[in-house]
């Protein structure tokens, strides 16, 4: 499409980008040759002149402006993502809380983007019972074997399980059972799992690289940047020490969090008013896409 319409085939086409997490910085480093020479070329043959640009995020609008500057101010658009979750969720069945143990999940593709390795390296430090299971597609093998490799190394108080994958309708369900969502993701444009794990009750411990750094304010969870590795180590052993009364306090503050989240009509308003303005602008203006 960006092809056709740089070499005006598609003269009056508006084109709209959005890049959905693949220029963060956490995404670049991942394979950085490659996507260094694409974004070069494209800039160099104009690929990205003239088009409009949704951000989820007011980071993802800085990654924007980083990665293709100079950008008109009026052709980056900032709208969070739709939210597709149900007020209504499922009850918690979480196993009991005991002082001293944790039951911990990691829901997510098993990639280096999610940084795994860096969730099994922390459960090295902590004391206590910790029983944490793994769900998600094996997308990267190698990876896979290097976090099994880790797995074999972390002490007895801590059981690691690889569950397989989870069918979309049953993820909340699946999360409510748990504690704790560790996700020390590189970087999410969204992190449609975040916030699932919020409606489902289970408190978030996340990297600062998500929209979601405001769960630390309303008591369900914890967003720490990923260079404090003794950050998280505290924020999981706090969870191993809290007993029953404060682990349901978080649940109840995560689910309040959620359903504040997805009853703000805003961002659909946001995102109709975006195409409306774009399929009402003069023919004649200059059409970024």
């Amino acid at each position: 499409i960006l092809l056709l319409r740089r070499m005006n085939l598609l003269k009056y086409a508006r084109v709209v980008i959005a890049p959905r997490g693949h220029i963060e910085r956490g995404a670049l480093s991942l394979k950085p040759l490659k996507k260094r020479l694409f974004l070069t070329a494209s800039r160099a043959v104009g690929l990205f002149h003239n088009i409009f640009w949704h951000a989820a995020s007011e980071t993802e609008r800085e990654d924007v402006l980083r990665e293709f500057e100079p950008i008109p101010k009026s052709y980056i658009r900032v709208i969070s993502n739709l939210a597709a979750i149900p007020l209504t969720q499922p009850g918690s069945v979480k196993q009991r809380k005991m002082t001293g143990n944790l039951h911990a999940i990691f829901l997510s593709r098993i990639s280096r983007m999610k940084n795994l390795d860096y969730a099994l390296k922390l459960l090295k430090s902590v004391h206590g019972d910790v029983e944490f299971d793994i769900y998600g597609p094996l997308e990267d093998m190698a990876y896979w074997a290097e976090c099994q490799f880790l797995t074999q190394s972390l002490p007895q108080n801590v059981r690691v399980s690889y569950k397989g994958s989870v069918p979309p309708d049953e993820v909340v369900s699946v999360l409510s059972r748990y504690h704790l969502l560790l996700l020390p993701t590189l970087g999410e444009n969204f992190g449609h799992i975040i916030l699932e794990s919020l409606c489902a009750g289970c408190p978030v411990l996340i990297s600062d690289q998500t929209p979601w750094n405001s769960v630390q304010d309303s008591g369900a969870g914890w967003a720490l940047p990923l260079d404090h590795p003794e950050s998280f180590i505290e924020a999981i052993q706090k969870l191993i020490d809290a007993d029953e009364q404060s682990i349901t306090t978080m649940a109840k503050a995560a689910r309040d969090y959620s359903a504040n989240y997805i009853r703000d009509t805003s961002s659909i308003e946001d995102t109709r008013r975006f195409f409306t303005e774009l399929t009402n602008k003069s023919p004649h203006e200059p059409k970024p896409t």
